[in-house]
């Protein structure tokens, strides 16, 4: 378990401490709990998916002329697929990152700083559909520009992310005001 040099990866500490130091039976509670953590986060993952995948995709697509069964039908299929996604993602990112943990950071500080950069956005601008796509498309290609360009940390990708699809909507939303497109909401 140590490396080369002498040294123990991170990753592997809490395993290699679990092992030494903690006696059989509190072992086997921890690794239940993680293994129950886990199932938690990836039932919770897969549901909210495949809801979303039905209720927003797939039910406006027929026009809600199926039937309830369905639509579960469809549901299952949809978390079935996507565990199956998210398990492939999975195996491909150990072989890019040592510490998985980092790219997942990176990911969440990603997506989440457009997330948040489109909920601002939404208080303070008047043509929030016209706005949000502005914003969010200009947020995306900087942040592929930062991710693809430099080797800016992933903590920083939420502030880089947020600042700039607000103020690219923000941008969008007075550009369209100047020239008199009537989309107010509210």
């Amino acid at each position: 378990m140590l490396m080369a040099d002498g040294k123990m990866s991170p990753d592997q500490m809490f395993p290699m401490f679990m092992i030494a130091h903690l006696p059989a039976g509190v072992r086997g509670l921890m690794v239940a709990s993680i293994v129950a953590a886990a199932m938690s986060t990836m039932s919770s993952s897969l549901n909210s998916l495949a809801a979303s995948t039905v209720g927003d995709f797939y039910i406006p697509w027929t026009e809600g002329r199926r039937s309830d069964c369905c639509y579960l039908k469809v549901s299952k299929g949809t978390t079935v697929a996507q565990g199956v996604l998210q398990l492939t993602m999975a195996l491909m990112a150990i072989k890019f990152s040592n510490r998985v943990i980092d790219e997942v950071f990176g990911l969440h500080s990603f997506t989440g700083g457009l997330i948040l950069g489109l909920f601002l956005l939404g208080l303070v601008a008047r043509r929030r559909s016209a706005a949000a796509g502005g914003g969010i498309s200009i947020g995306i290609v900087v942040m592929l520009l930062v991710y693809l360009s430099t080797s800016l940390s992933w903590r920083w990708y939420s502030a880089i992310g947020s600042l700039t699809t607000l103020t690219a909507g923000w941008l969008t939303d007075h550009t369209m005001k100047r020239f008199g497109r009537p989309e107010y909401v509210g």
